[in-house]
Protein backbone atom coordinates (compact mmCIF):
# COMPACT_ATOMS: atom_id res chain seq x y z
CA UNK A 1 0.00 0.00 0.00
CA UNK A 2 1.27 3.39 -0.87
CA UNK A 3 2.19 5.61 1.55
CA UNK A 4 0.18 9.23 1.38
CA UNK A 5 1.75 11.68 1.07
CA UNK A 6 1.25 14.61 3.55
CA UNK A 7 -0.57 17.57 2.06
CA UNK A 8 0.97 20.70 1.35
CA UNK A 9 -0.39 23.67 2.96
CA UNK A 10 -0.67 27.13 1.07
CA UNK A 11 1.27 29.66 2.44
CA UNK A 12 -0.64 33.01 3.11
CA UNK A 13 -0.33 35.88 0.84
CA UNK A 14 2.20 38.19 2.12
CA UNK A 15 1.28 42.08 1.60
CA UNK A 16 4.06 43.46 -0.30
CA UNK A 17 6.52 45.36 1.15
CA UNK A 18 9.16 47.93 0.57
CA UNK A 19 12.06 45.39 0.74
CA UNK A 20 10.47 43.15 -1.07
CA UNK A 21 8.69 45.75 -3.61
CA UNK A 22 10.56 48.96 -3.98
CA UNK A 23 8.29 50.59 -6.34
CA UNK A 24 4.81 50.25 -4.49
CA UNK A 25 4.85 53.47 -2.72
CA UNK A 26 6.32 55.43 -5.72
CA UNK A 27 3.51 53.89 -7.89
CA UNK A 28 0.46 54.43 -5.07
CA UNK A 29 1.49 58.19 -5.46
CA UNK A 30 1.66 58.01 -9.48
CA UNK A 31 -1.83 56.46 -9.21
CA UNK A 32 -3.15 59.45 -8.01
CA UNK A 33 -2.51 61.38 -11.70
CA UNK A 34 -5.27 61.94 -14.09
CA UNK A 35 -5.47 59.18 -16.19
CA UNK A 36 -3.20 56.81 -14.73
CA UNK A 37 -3.93 53.51 -13.52
CA UNK A 38 -2.42 50.51 -11.35
CA UNK A 39 -0.68 49.13 -14.31
CA UNK A 40 0.51 52.34 -15.72
CA UNK A 41 1.95 53.57 -12.03
CA UNK A 42 3.73 50.69 -11.73
CA UNK A 43 5.62 51.46 -15.22
CA UNK A 44 6.31 54.65 -14.47
CA UNK A 45 7.92 53.89 -11.11
CA UNK A 46 10.07 51.60 -12.13
CA UNK A 47 11.09 53.79 -15.23
CA UNK A 48 11.88 56.27 -12.50
CA UNK A 49 13.79 54.27 -10.41
CA UNK A 50 15.85 52.88 -13.11
CA UNK A 51 17.16 56.41 -14.22
CA UNK A 52 20.28 58.02 -13.72
CA UNK A 53 20.62 59.43 -10.54
CA UNK A 54 20.86 63.39 -12.59
CA UNK A 55 18.63 62.92 -14.49
CA UNK A 56 15.94 61.99 -11.28
CA UNK A 57 17.86 64.96 -9.88
CA UNK A 58 16.78 67.19 -12.86
CA UNK A 59 13.44 65.74 -13.16
CA UNK A 60 13.30 66.71 -9.55
CA UNK A 61 14.27 70.22 -9.80
CA UNK A 62 12.03 70.94 -12.67
CA UNK A 63 9.22 69.41 -10.82
CA UNK A 64 9.94 72.29 -7.58
CA UNK A 65 10.96 74.83 -9.79
CA UNK A 66 7.12 74.37 -11.60
CA UNK A 67 5.81 74.22 -8.17
CA UNK A 68 7.28 77.47 -6.83
CA UNK A 69 6.33 79.60 -10.10
CA UNK A 70 3.00 78.75 -10.73
CA UNK A 71 0.06 81.15 -9.31
CA UNK A 72 -3.72 81.20 -10.02
CA UNK A 73 -5.27 84.08 -12.14
CA UNK A 74 -6.98 85.86 -9.85
CA UNK A 75 -9.63 86.44 -12.73
CA UNK A 76 -10.35 83.60 -14.60
CA UNK A 77 -8.75 81.32 -12.14
CA UNK A 78 -6.44 78.99 -14.41
CA UNK A 79 -2.37 78.16 -14.19
CA UNK A 80 0.48 80.84 -15.00
CA UNK A 81 3.58 82.20 -14.44
CA UNK A 82 3.55 85.23 -13.25
CA UNK A 83 6.40 88.12 -14.48
CA UNK A 84 9.03 88.65 -12.70
CA UNK A 85 9.15 92.64 -12.86
CA UNK A 86 5.90 93.45 -11.45
CA UNK A 87 6.22 92.61 -8.15
CA UNK A 88 3.50 93.97 -5.87
CA UNK A 89 0.75 94.26 -8.06
CA UNK A 90 -1.87 92.12 -8.87
CA UNK A 91 -0.94 90.16 -12.23
CA UNK A 92 -3.06 88.35 -14.42
CA UNK A 93 -2.49 85.53 -16.97
CA UNK A 94 -1.86 86.68 -20.64
CA UNK A 95 -5.26 86.07 -21.98
CA UNK A 96 -7.24 87.88 -18.72
CA UNK A 97 -4.52 90.80 -19.61
CA UNK A 98 -5.37 90.51 -23.42
CA UNK A 99 -7.49 93.64 -24.17
CA UNK A 100 -8.69 92.55 -27.56
CA UNK A 101 -10.45 89.45 -26.77
CA UNK A 102 -14.65 89.92 -26.13
CA UNK A 103 -15.79 90.75 -23.25
CA UNK A 104 -19.36 90.20 -23.77
CA UNK A 105 -18.72 86.30 -23.83
CA UNK A 106 -17.72 84.04 -20.65
CA UNK A 107 -16.98 80.81 -21.43
CA UNK A 108 -16.95 78.13 -18.40
CA UNK A 109 -14.43 75.25 -18.73
CA UNK A 110 -13.26 72.29 -16.28
CA UNK A 111 -9.51 72.39 -16.62
CA UNK A 112 -6.57 74.34 -18.15
CA UNK A 113 -5.83 72.00 -20.59
CA UNK A 114 -9.62 72.31 -21.66
CA UNK A 115 -9.00 76.37 -21.99
CA UNK A 116 -5.92 75.37 -24.30
CA UNK A 117 -7.44 72.88 -26.50
CA UNK A 118 -10.28 75.65 -26.98
CA UNK A 119 -7.75 78.38 -27.74
CA UNK A 120 -5.70 76.64 -29.82
CA UNK A 121 -8.81 75.76 -32.31
CA UNK A 122 -9.14 79.26 -32.99
CA UNK A 123 -12.89 79.24 -32.49
CA UNK A 124 -13.42 81.59 -29.51
CA UNK A 125 -11.79 84.72 -29.10
CA UNK A 126 -14.12 85.61 -25.78
CA UNK A 127 -13.20 85.30 -21.87
CA UNK A 128 -12.75 82.31 -19.92
CA UNK A 129 -13.40 80.90 -16.61
CA UNK A 130 -12.05 77.35 -14.50
CA UNK A 131 -13.73 75.75 -12.47
CA UNK A 132 -10.73 73.66 -12.23
CA UNK A 133 -12.55 70.14 -11.36
CA UNK A 134 -15.71 68.35 -12.09
CA UNK A 135 -18.16 67.19 -9.64
CA UNK A 136 -18.77 63.47 -9.93
CA UNK A 137 -21.60 61.53 -10.41
CA UNK A 138 -21.71 59.58 -7.68
CA UNK A 139 -21.22 62.48 -5.12
CA UNK A 140 -17.76 61.89 -4.49
CA UNK A 141 -16.58 65.49 -5.41
CA UNK A 142 -18.42 68.03 -2.95
CA UNK A 143 -20.47 71.04 -4.69
CA UNK A 144 -18.57 73.41 -1.99
CA UNK A 145 -15.13 72.65 -4.19
CA UNK A 146 -16.18 74.15 -7.14
CA UNK A 147 -15.50 78.19 -7.07
CA UNK A 148 -18.90 79.30 -7.34
CA UNK A 149 -18.74 82.65 -5.39
CA UNK A 150 -16.02 83.80 -7.76
CA UNK A 151 -17.47 82.53 -11.16
CA UNK A 152 -20.91 84.76 -10.11
CA UNK A 153 -18.98 87.69 -9.76
CA UNK A 154 -17.83 87.03 -13.64
CA UNK A 155 -21.41 86.45 -14.85
CA UNK A 156 -22.62 89.57 -12.23
CA UNK A 157 -20.45 92.05 -14.53
CA UNK A 158 -21.29 91.30 -18.10
CA UNK A 159 -22.71 93.72 -19.92
CA UNK A 160 -26.26 92.80 -21.29
CA UNK A 161 -26.64 90.98 -24.14
CA UNK A 162 -23.94 89.00 -23.02
CA UNK A 163 -23.90 85.37 -22.98
CA UNK A 164 -22.28 82.58 -20.08
CA UNK A 165 -20.98 79.15 -22.72
CA UNK A 166 -20.75 76.06 -20.27
CA UNK A 167 -18.39 74.02 -22.22
CA UNK A 168 -17.63 70.92 -19.96
CA UNK A 169 -18.01 68.26 -22.20
CA UNK A 170 -20.21 65.26 -22.21
CA UNK A 171 -20.17 62.99 -19.73
CA UNK A 172 -21.83 62.11 -16.43
CA UNK A 173 -19.68 64.13 -14.51
CA UNK A 174 -19.88 67.33 -16.48
CA UNK A 175 -23.48 67.12 -16.39
CA UNK A 176 -24.37 67.37 -12.84
CA UNK A 177 -21.79 69.82 -12.95
CA UNK A 178 -23.33 71.93 -15.53
CA UNK A 179 -26.79 71.68 -13.73
CA UNK A 180 -24.82 72.71 -10.46
CA UNK A 181 -23.20 75.88 -12.21
CA UNK A 182 -26.67 76.64 -13.76
CA UNK A 183 -28.48 76.63 -10.33
CA UNK A 184 -25.72 78.99 -9.06
CA UNK A 185 -25.66 81.46 -11.97
CA UNK A 186 -28.97 81.69 -13.16
CA UNK A 187 -30.01 83.69 -10.18
CA UNK A 188 -26.77 86.43 -10.96
CA UNK A 189 -27.64 86.66 -14.98
CA UNK A 190 -28.10 90.38 -15.09
CA UNK A 191 -30.86 91.60 -17.31
CA UNK A 192 -30.26 90.42 -21.48
CA UNK A 193 -27.39 87.73 -20.71
CA UNK A 194 -27.89 84.24 -21.84
CA UNK A 195 -27.01 80.78 -20.50
CA UNK A 196 -25.76 78.43 -22.89
CA UNK A 197 -24.03 75.05 -23.89
CA UNK A 198 -21.79 73.65 -26.13
CA UNK A 199 -24.32 72.08 -28.75
CA UNK A 200 -24.18 69.12 -32.13
CA UNK A 201 -20.88 67.75 -32.58
CA UNK A 202 -19.37 66.38 -29.08
CA UNK A 203 -20.79 62.84 -28.97
CA UNK A 204 -21.74 61.33 -25.62
CA UNK A 205 -18.76 60.68 -23.15
CA UNK A 206 -16.34 63.11 -24.71
CA UNK A 207 -14.08 65.55 -22.91
CA UNK A 208 -12.94 68.92 -24.17
CA UNK A 209 -9.42 68.33 -24.12
CA UNK A 210 -10.01 65.16 -26.69
CA UNK A 211 -12.02 66.94 -28.82
CA UNK A 212 -10.88 67.88 -32.06
CA UNK A 213 -10.42 72.05 -33.89
CA UNK A 214 -13.09 70.91 -36.10
CA UNK A 215 -15.77 69.23 -33.76
CA UNK A 216 -15.34 72.29 -31.15
CA UNK A 217 -15.70 74.62 -33.89
CA UNK A 218 -19.13 72.81 -34.76
CA UNK A 219 -19.92 73.00 -31.43
CA UNK A 220 -19.78 76.44 -30.92
CA UNK A 221 -21.57 78.08 -33.66
CA UNK A 222 -24.43 75.95 -32.51
CA UNK A 223 -24.21 75.79 -28.80
CA UNK A 224 -27.82 75.42 -27.50
CA UNK A 225 -29.73 77.77 -24.89
CA UNK A 226 -29.20 75.40 -21.31
CA UNK A 227 -32.39 75.65 -19.66
CA UNK A 228 -32.31 75.13 -15.38
CA UNK A 229 -34.39 74.47 -12.96
CA UNK A 230 -35.11 78.08 -11.94
CA UNK A 231 -35.28 79.78 -15.66
CA UNK A 232 -38.33 78.22 -17.48
CA UNK A 233 -36.91 79.58 -20.89
CA UNK A 234 -33.53 81.05 -21.92
CA UNK A 235 -33.22 82.93 -25.88
CA UNK A 236 -31.65 80.59 -27.47
CA UNK A 237 -27.94 81.98 -29.00
CA UNK A 238 -26.89 83.63 -32.25
CA UNK A 239 -26.35 81.35 -34.41
CA UNK A 240 -27.73 78.47 -33.15
CA UNK A 241 -31.07 76.19 -34.46
CA UNK A 242 -34.16 76.66 -33.49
Amino acid sequence: MRERLPMRTRSKRTMATPLLDPFADLAEKLRALPGVGLRQARRMAEYLGRMPQEEVEALVRSLRALSESLARCPCCHRMFVPSQNQSGETQYCQLCGDNTRDDTTLMVVAKDIDLLTIERSGTYKGRYFVLGRLLTFSGATERGLLPLAALSERVAALPPGGEVIIALGVTADAEVTARAVSEEITPKLPPGVRLTMLGRGLSTGTEIEYADPNTLSYALRFRQPLVSPTTEEIQPAAGSEE
